[in-house]
């Protein structure tokens, strides 16, 4: 990895990296840089990333795209600028696509580009998700209010940085993302998709994945009626598919009882051509609620059950899902629409769908984490056991499971006796949720390393026995940051540097700022308000650091006296820089920071530097509450892999907003600066070397209150 002082002379990564155009032996990874440079990806599937691809030419958008690569597999990858390494980590990885049938899990969510709390939290629960998904589709209106292509990195980029570095996402354009541009320019400058279509467009296009064929269309830019250039595309296109499944998306609901009305015209031009080419689920967004329908063909009901389908025959009726509420929310409009078999207003979330063999699961997924409307779709008779998709820590006793389908009623998941872990960690408890796919164990303690959860003999909820495994990582995290001084004073030199003297400064602990409630410290009102956070990092090695956030509302971040990270305030800024857009405190933000810990550290006193703006000259607030970690490095030696299915298994160190005990990781260190003090975590008392004048809030508080000014 780089030092920064490198990092600032090679440039740095503005946008991305995220990943388009997988397929089974392919990939596309894109990034953009602040100066011209030649780029470098450094991947491979095992331990050491043998394989390279470099550009020919110096650009600021860099496009690579890496061939050859292994059906259904999980890379890693690296990031070099001008030859020298810029980003790198776990959060970095990727799987290709499987050539044939294999079990897979997709994200659907529309209408999410409005740059609020609301979203934050949908994109932060899915990259929380147990069980990853291996790709994700959009189902319209990324960038509200009209597409504008400075919004892109705020409203797209940042809040989905976790998913987009390790999925690829595949969109379609909504209404609001053509409000500047009728052609959606903006859109497809920001988007490398296919053009495997006669117009040779990107707006409409379709891929295959695993047993699947999915065809996105366009509802605002190319036409749609059924004597359409694109409806007769896509009538040839669904034609020549022999995929088993076949799902459609676009952004205009059909059917929906929201803050949209049916829509004849998506119904009359699309539907007839969908369903006769077998589309079995159609993914919509632009009304804001959450829908789905009975089976139906020709506007009617074919199956009335309201969760579990069969289509015996390609012409057996589809499906249509509503899920546009991953950015806002609306009330019911119509909570009696005939069609629908489940409706639901005023939530926020996002579709989370399962397809295995001969069946297709899929639920909705709310914000708070629950799961709503489990339904089903099969086409013949589903004779296979359950399988776990993910299993992670969620503290040094707690392990949550993740099943593919719904299980039994005193199936056995419940028996702690039939759960078992290896390396040995004793099983004490087992709880089953409400959505009967997910099961937390209350188990001994866990001991940093890789680890394998197995579970014998429990029955799904169609009565299917057999055996479930599934690995995962546990993960030492030791808090850095300690002492914080603050002001509202501009200083007159590099009050960023170690060097600095602030001890004239604010000595308090976060959260800082003024105009709010919940504050601990209290600063005099400013358009810009100062922070520094002094620490001394253990002598043991370091894996990643990750910083965890709450502001209002925009802020610039630096590490020993360069910037790390900004959100919401332009470059160049000064004491009276307004930040560009608002954005409530309230809501933890979290980044894995794009350097290696032993590069950007140093012995002895070290200072995370950052500074909040307003976004109003006067009358307004700023709120500042950060926390520094740093995870705790391993040894390579895992479990051995005894056949258990490789998972990602949700947001390990992706960058993703968590409390403390993050998905797949436990916090070493407790409330203030002392350690939790169990006998495995001993190792952790000779790497803590805090400073214990003042601590930062633990864990992050966060204030609902209304802007002033």
């Amino acid at each position: 990895m780089v030092s920064l002082a490198a990092a600032v002379a090679h440039g740095a990564i503005t946008r991305g990296p995220y990943l388009q155009l997988v397929d089974a032996t392919g990939i596309t990874i894109v990034f953009r840089t602040d100066t011209t440079s030649v780029a470098t990806v450094r991947y491979g599937a095992g331990p050491s990333l043998t394989s390279t691809q470099s550009e020919l030419l110096s650009t600021t958008e860099h496009v690579l795209r890496l061939t050859g690569l292994s059906p259904s597999t999980r890379y890693r990858y690296e990031l070099e600028i001008d030859g020298v390494p810029m980003l790198g980590g776990d959060e970095l990885h990727f799987r290709t696509a499987p050539q044939g049938p294999e079990p897979f899990r997709f994200f659907a969510w529309g209408d999410s580009g409005t740059g609020t709390n609301a979203q934050l939290k949908v994109a932060a629960r899915l990259a929380d998700e147990v069980g990853d998904a291996t790709f994700s589709l959009i189902l319209g209106d990324i960038i509200y209010y009209l597409g504008e292509p400075q919004l892109y990195d705020a409203r797209y980029f940042e809040p989905y940085a976790p998913l987009l570095r390790r999925m690829v996402i595949w969109p379609t354009i909504g209404n609001h993302d053509v409000g500047l541009d009728p052609l959606g320019g903006p859109y497809l400058d920001a988007f490398h998709l296919p053009s495997n279509n006669p117009a040779n467009t990107e707006l409409y296009y379709s891929f295959d994945y695993g047993d699947a064929h999915f065809v996105c269309l366009d509802t605002h830019v190319s036409g749609h009626a059924a004597n359409s250039a694109q409806v007769q595309w896509a009538a040839a296109d669904l034609a020549a598919s022999n995929a088993k499944w076949k799902i459609a998306y676009f952004h205009v609901p059909p059917y929906s009882g929201g803050s949209h009305p049916d829509d004849p015209g998506v119904r009359d031009g699309l539907l007839p051509t969908l369903e006769a080419g077998g589309v079995d689920v159609v993914f919509s967004g632009h009304s804001h609620v959450y829908e789905r329908t009975f089976l139906l063909r020709n506007n009617a009901i074919v199956q009335g059950d309201a969760s579990s389908y069969v289509k015996s025959s390609a012409d057996g009726g589809t499906l249509y899902v509503v899920s546009g509420t991953a950015g806002q929310s609306d009330p019911l409009s119509n909570a009696m629409h005939p069609l629908m078999a489940f409706q639901v207003g005023n939530t926020l979330g996002a579709s989370v769908m399962d397809v295995s063999g001969d069946s297709l699961r899929g639920y909705f997924l709310a914000q708070d984490g629950t799961a709503v409307d489990l339904f089903r779709l099969s086409k013949g008779p589903d004779v296979t056991p359950a399988r776990l998709l993910a299993a992670r820590a969620n503290s040094p006793t707690e392990l949550e499971v993740s099943f593919d389908e719904p299980m039994a009623l005193d199936g056995g998941v419940e028996l702690a006796s039939r759960w078992s872990i290896s390396p040995p960690v004793a099983v004490m408890a087992a709880q089953v949720a409400s959505d009967a796919r997910t099961v937390r164990l209350s188990t001994a303690v866990h001991a940093p390393g890789d680890y394998v959860v197995s579970v014998n003999m429990v029955t799904d909820a169609l009565g299917n026995q057999g055996n479930a495994s599934a690995r995962y990582p546990v993960r030492a995290r030791v808090r850095l940051s300690t002492s914080t001084r603050s002001t509202s004073v501009a200083p007159s030199v590099d009050w960023r540097t170690v060097a600095f003297d602030d001890t004239s400064w604010n000595a308090g602990s976060m959260p800082l700022g003024f105009g709010a409630s919940g504050l601990s410290t209290a600063v005099s009102p400013a358009v810009t308000v100062y922070a520094r956070v002094h620490f001394t990092p253990p002598a043991g090695p370091l894996r990643s650091l990750v910083l965890s956030l709450d502001y209002d509302d925009g802020f610039v971040a630096s590490l020993n006296g360069v910037e790390l990270l900004r959100q919401n305030v332009p470059a160049g800024q000064s004491d009276t820089t307004l930040a560009s857009s608002t954005r409530e405190a309230g809501f933890v933000q979290r980044w894995v920071l794009p350097v290696q810990p032993s590069e950007v550290l140093r012995a002895g006193d070290n200072v995370l530097a950052i500074e909040a703006h307003d976004s109003v000259a006067a009358g307004g607030d700023v709120v500042i509450s950060a926390q520094l970690d740093a995870v705790l490095e391993l040894s390579d030696a895992g479990v051995a892999d005894a056949g258990v299915p490789e998972v990602d298994a949700g947001a390990a160190d992706a960058g993703a907003a968590e409390p403390d005990a993050g998905p797949s990781e436990f916090s070493g260190v407790s409330g203030g600066c002392g350690c939790q003090s169990v006998e495995p975590m001993a190792l952790l008392l000779a790497l803590l070397a805090f400073r214990t004048r003042v601590t930062l809030a633990s864990p992050l508080q966060g204030r609902g209150r209304t802007k002033s000014g």
